[in-house]
Parts: structure tokens; C-alpha cells; sequence
């Protein structure tokens, strides 16, 4: 019986939960105020909360930008690098026709783990993965089977290739 009328007590609060009253509003209805474009010249408007969209634009694309990769992690990494470059310089060499299954096989046998790779469009193939001192070895390999790796941070958004 007391856990119905808690429940009755709740939705009964429920409806007022979350409600925004404009500055200067009469009454007890919410108004919620809606966003506009700042200004270039003048006063900002009180009818509405102003933003930049440059700036928004710019922020909804960070999810691509790495984080830094530090120091220790390139030291820890280099060895990797090099292996990695040499399997996909070999692959690149070879008859074997370029494909991402060919260029995961080329990373795996060197050790590394999840390797991420897609179809650039032009013939080649990007890859990400991640290294084992941290960070990520990222790069490509073109369709005339030159290759580039470097080490990374992490994109903003998770993982070490980006979506397309």
C-alpha cells in the first residue's frame, strides 16, 4: 500500500520536473527560449539564446582530430612501425592483388591485434590500428603499392581510422 502511494506521489510531481520559464514570463507555463544565430553587429537579441554557428560547425567536426601521442608511446611503438611498413612494402612488391583482407593479413602477422582497413577509392587501402605501447599506427597503401604508416593518437571519437 505505501510503495502505491509513493508511486502515486511521483507521477503526481512528474509534469513539473524539467520546466523553463523565459525572464519576464507572467504566468506559470514554460516558454522555452529558442537558439539564433549571434549577431554580427549590434545587440544580442533577448527573445533567444544566441550561438555561433562557425563555431558549432567546427566543433561537430573535432571527432576526427587525434589526441597527442606522447614520447614514450613513439619509443615503445618504433619497433612496430618498421615491422609493420616492411609486411606492407613486401605486400605492395608482390602478386597478390591489394585488398583489405591482404593488408589486415600483412599487420596481423606482425603482431598487431584489430586491424581496421577500408577501400580508399582509388586503387589502395587505409588502415588503422592500434599499437601496443599506445596510440595507433595508421597510413595506406596505394594502388602502386607504396606505402604510408606513421603513429597517431587516438581520434577524438574512439579508434585509430576514421569514419568515412
Amino acid at each position: 500500500m505505501c510503495l502505491a502511494t509513493g508511486m502515486l506521489a511521483a507521477l503526481l510531481l512528474l509534469p513539473a520536473c524539467g520546466t523553463v520559464t523565459s525572464p519576464g514570463a507572467t504566468g506559470s507555463s514554460p516558454s522555452p527560449l529558442p537558439a539564433c544565430p549571434a549577431p554580427v553587429d549590434g545587440q544580442v537579441p533577448t527573445d533567444c539564446v544566441p550561438y555561433d554557428p562557425e563555431h558549432a560547425m567546427e566543433q561537430n567536426e573535432r571527432y576526427r582530430d587525434r589526441a597527442a601521442l606522447d614520447g614514450s608511446a613513439r619509443a615503445g611503438n618504433a619497433g612496430t612501425l618498421e615491422q609493420a611498413t616492411e609486411a606492407l612494402e613486401a605486400l605492395g612488391a608482390s602478386d597478390e592483388p591489394l585488398t583489405e583482407g591482404a593488408v589486415e593479413r600483412a599487420l596481423t602477422d606482425v603482431g598487431l591485434e584489430h586491424v581496421r582497413a577500408r577501400g580508399d577509392g582509388a586503387g589502395g587501402v587505409r588502415f588503422g590500428v592500434g599499437a601496443p605501447a599506445g596510440g595507433c599506427l595508421v597510413g595506406g597503401v596505394a594502388a602502386d603499392g607504396s606505402v604510408s604508416a606513421q603513429l597517431a593518437g587516438v581520434i577524438l571519437d574512439g579508434g585509430c581510422l576514421p569514419a568515412s
